[in-house]
């Protein structure tokens, strides 16, 4: 009972609904159960038939005639250097699970509870039996999911292989105001400012962007810009505009100067070709991306649906949906951002593009910070605005 109670806890935590067996179904198995067995999904047969390979085999095939059911896991959990009378016992029960499995009409597999309790030999003689054999329950219970899903889409997945290059030699970073200008170049919507070489242009940007700006030093070779104390945030007077724009003017890079950008809900969107294939990251970003742990991957090319399908696929994205009186934030909007980064980086012949964060607001999303790094150098040098 234990087992079962186990089975669908993991089963609920990782979102896979266990069907009901039909009355019928339940009807056969009391009859074919110990009196003492409670019916239902997930099964406990009871120790009582531990062993009986032909009432084992039954039940198999019972639970797989079920019309509510595609696919029957049984788990079967062996300790290691059995032999004798108690290696017999257990080899009952892999006969009973591979006879029942013949009888079903539907797929059958085993899954340990736990990893350590599926034995190699067993779990070849499942194998040699058409038996697919998984260490684990969590694992057991994910793989009987993914055999149930529809098979993957021909054209989508050579779209994805039309898009893999071979890697080179590293890139070069751009500046962040070169970057930003490249990427709303390519739709990426980026929060507005520009580059400024004198007080007086910083003050006047200041007035352009609504008296409440952001100055910060703009670098190919800066990435971490609060380590370096390299930017002013939330700047309201003419005074702090003059003290930040000299402060920052004293280090190397230019100084740029931005639309200080309303809080919403913080992403990173990053567009990568560090994997096996270029793909997107979704996360929370700002401080609770490595915190949080809970990211999304999609492939590239991807279109702005099957972004969206990500983003609300992750822990977080209640967020993003409303909650707690704030939102909904435009999750639409978020969607559409990333499939531009990611339109981007392949237009681009980019290594990296990664935005963090990208703020969403109840209507519109923003990026607020932008890092490139671009794999053809004629590419960087063309990047560098004026």
């Amino acid at each position: 009972m234990r087992r079962n109670n186990l089975t669908a806890d993991e089963a609920a935590r990782l979102g896979i609904e266990l069907p009901a067996f039909e009355q019928g179904t339940c009807a056969r198995l009391a009859d074919q159960l110990p009196a003492s067995a409670t019916i239902g999904n997930p099964l406990d047969y009871t120790a009582m038939i531990w062993g009986d390979d032909a009432a084992l085999a039954q039940l198999v095939r019972t639970v797989g005639e079920d019309p509510n059911v595609d696919r029957v896991l049984v788990f079967y959990d062996q300790p290691p250097d059995l032999d004798g009378a108690v290696e017999l016992s257990w080899s009952a029960v892999r006969g009973g699970i591979e006879a029942g499995a013949a009888l079903s009409p539907v797929p059958t597999m085993v899954a340990s509870t736990l990893p350590e309790l599926l034995d190699d030999a067993a779990a070849w003689r499942f194998a040699e039996a058409g038996v697919p054999a998984v260490a684990g329950l969590r694992t057991g219970l994910v793989c009987a999911r993914a055999l149930g899903l529809p098979p993957g889409d021909g054209d989508r997945l050579r779209e994805i292989a039309a898009v893999c290059g071979t890697p080179g030699e590293p890139g070069a970073w751009l500046a962040e105001h070169d970057a930003k200008a490249l990427l709303r170049d390519r739709g990426v919507p980026a929060v507005e400012g520009g580059v400024v070489s004198s007080e007086e242009e910083a003050l006047a940007a200041f007035v352009r962007l609504g008296g409440r700006v952001a100055l910060k030093l703009s670098s190919p070779d800066l990435r971490h810009k609060s380590e370096r104390h390299a930017l002013d945030l939330d700047v309201i007077a003419d005074e702090d505009v003059r003290s930040a724009y000299r402060r920052l003017a004293g280090m190397e890079g230019d100084v740029l100067v931005e639309r200080m950008v309303e809080p919403g809900v913080e992403l990173l969107v990053a567009a990568r070709r560090d994997a096996v294939v270029p793909a997107l990251v979704l996360a929370l970003g700002g401080v609770w991306t490595e915190l949080l742990d809970d990211v999304a991957i999609v492939p590239l090319p991807a279109s702005p649906g099957r972004i969206e399908r990500a983003l609300r696929s992750l822990r977080a994205a209640p967020l993003l949906t409303g909650g707690r009186g704030m939102g909904p934030f435009d999750i639409t909007a978020a969607a559409q951002l990333a499939q531009a980064a990611g339109e981007a980086l392949l237009a681009l012949d980019a290594e990296l593009i990664e935005l963090n964060p990208v703020l969403v607001h109840e209507r519109g999303a923003t990026a607020v910070d932008a890092a490139v790094r671009v794999r053809a150098p004629a590419l960087a040098a063309a990047a560098q605005r004026p």
